[in-house]
């Protein structure tokens, strides 16, 4: 898999999958459930087993499809919390997820945009 830092939008794909489904099934899932582009340079598309066990990543490498699979040995990724069809990620979050961590749980610090320096 490339380094997740080349992915620009990373997209976890809420509803359950048939993992037998392989590229055009899920690309199918991206096109019409998602209602993504599939050819988006720099875009991942996060698939998880129903047991948690199992990850397949989808994405366009400007020559053709590329899927990356994991699949942990006494271990489950944790469970996302989800609001929609699928939700966006950071590449840190990726990173952290295939490490093991909670992504949903992660609070990060709030944005400031305007700053008075006294």
């Amino acid at each position: 898999m490339k380094d997740s830092s080349y992915f620009t939008k990373i997209y976890i794909y809420s509803a359950k999958v048939d993992f037998r489904k392989w590229i055009d099934g899920l690309c199918a899932l991206i096109q019409y459930e998602m209602k993504l582009s599939l050819l988006e340079p720099g875009s991942a598309f996060i698939f998880l087993s129903r047991c948690r066990t199992k990850i397949k990543i989808v994405y366009w490498d400007l020559t053709g499809f590329v899927v990356w699979y994991k699949r942990l040995e006494g271990q489950k990724f944790s469970k996302i919390r989800f609001e929609s069809t699928h939700v966006l990620i950071l590449s840190k979050d990726l990173d952290l997820m295939l490490d093991g961590c909670n992504i949903s749980q992660i609070k990060r610090h709030k944005k400031i945009e305007n700053i008075v320096i006294c």
